[in-house]
């Protein structure tokens, strides 16, 4: 329901997605982990990452993202890796080798 109110305050609403922060979409875009797509009077358009930097997208007119109910799991990645650099849990991706001993020299 919130989410609803926020895409209805957007110039070009599109209720079948999600709307997000610009910022939001900038990490998304930077990660690639889910299609990001801008709010545009003729409807959504799904951009490109490379587009995105290469064509100055963020300093345009219309400069409202939302992603689709399906990716809403990259969002919650996302959610979460920034919270934990945010709160200093970084990810220990190589538990196995804290238990294995030091190759002696």
């Amino acid at each position: 329901r919130l989410n609803m109110q926020y895409m209805e305050a957007a110039q070009n609403p599109d209720m079948d997605k999600y709307r997000i922060p610009q910022g939001t979409a900038k990490q998304m875009l930077l990660y690639d982990e889910a299609p990001v797509y801008r709010l545009l009077p003729a409807g959504s358009e799904k951009i490109a990452p490379i587009a995105a930097v290469s064509t100055g997208l963020w300093y345009e007119n219309y400069r409202e993202f939302a992603i689709a109910p399906k990716d809403l799991g990259a969002l919650d990645k996302l959610i979460r890796r920034e919270t934990d650099r945010l709160t200093g849990n970084l990810p220990q991706l190589h538990k196995d080798e804290e238990r294995r001993p030091a190759p002696e020299r």
